[in-house]
């Protein structure tokens, strides 16, 4: 059985079960992150950490019901208070909302057995990419989860705007002009995760929402 009381890959049921007090379309909940929660952990996780939570579409829709604890961050000090006042709104018990950024993550060592970080890694220079990736295995635990989506090489936006580093541009996506967007090849993602098992490593075109036909790697692992 799945958390939840749904089967193994009864996604029909997962969807039925999950997303209707928010309102959230239901591919606000990403393929990958499902599949993790329902399939590849057969407990409750005692502790998720939301990297880049945003509005919160994984924290409340998803992780809350199958976690003791989650933790919903972002680096925005907007986008923290909203998801305060949703915490707050809908008496979520065993959420709670930090702010800091993926290179500094205010726990300690081992304090987590799943880490969500859905399409923030690119969002800094390759000095901040390693060390969020070092922070991302220090706050894991042993055989803890990581989930990640972060852009790819073949992402039609690669090479547009001003190369600030290697495979790092500014000005190439609209709304965020001045923020850097680093792309990942397969072997420099492979390098970043070498304390690691990669579990599912996938490029992926976005069929629907936001950032349609941006192509992205999808990855799964588990904390050496």
């Amino acid at each position: 059985m799945g958390k939840g009381g749904y089967e193994k890959g009864e996604t029909r049921r997962f969807k039925e079960g999950f997303g209707h007090d928010k309102g959230w379309a239901y591919s606000n909940l990403e393929p990958a992150v499902m599949h993790t929660v329902i399939e590849l952990h057969p407990q409750p996780f005692k502790r998720a950490l939301d990297v880049g939570a945003g509005f919160g579409r994984h924290s409340f829709d998803l992780l809350r019901k199958v976690a003791n604890e989650v933790i919903a961050s972002d680096a925005s000090k907007e986008q923290v208070g909203i998801l305060q006042r949703e915490v707050e709104r809908n008496g979520y018990k065993n959420v709670t909302v930090l702010r800091h950024d993926m290179s500094s993550i205010p726990l300690k060592d081992e304090s987590c057995d799943l880490l969500v970080h859905w399409d923030v890694l690119a969002h800094g220079n390759l000095h901040e990419i390693q060390d969020a990736m070092n922070e991302a295995h220090r706050v894991l635990e042993k055989d803890g989860y990581l989930v990640l989506s972060t852009l790819s090489t073949s992402h039609p936006n690669y090479g547009k705007g001003t190369e600030v580093e290697p495979n790092t541009f500014k000005g190439g996506f609209e709304g965020e002009w001045g923020n850097p967007h680093h792309y990942f090849t397969e072997n420099e993602l492979r390098f970043l995760l070498r304390g690691f098992d990669i579990i599912e490593m996938k490029e992926k075109r976005r069929e629907f929402g936001y950032n349609r036909g941006g192509v992205h790697w999808e990855i799964i692992a588990k904390r050496k």
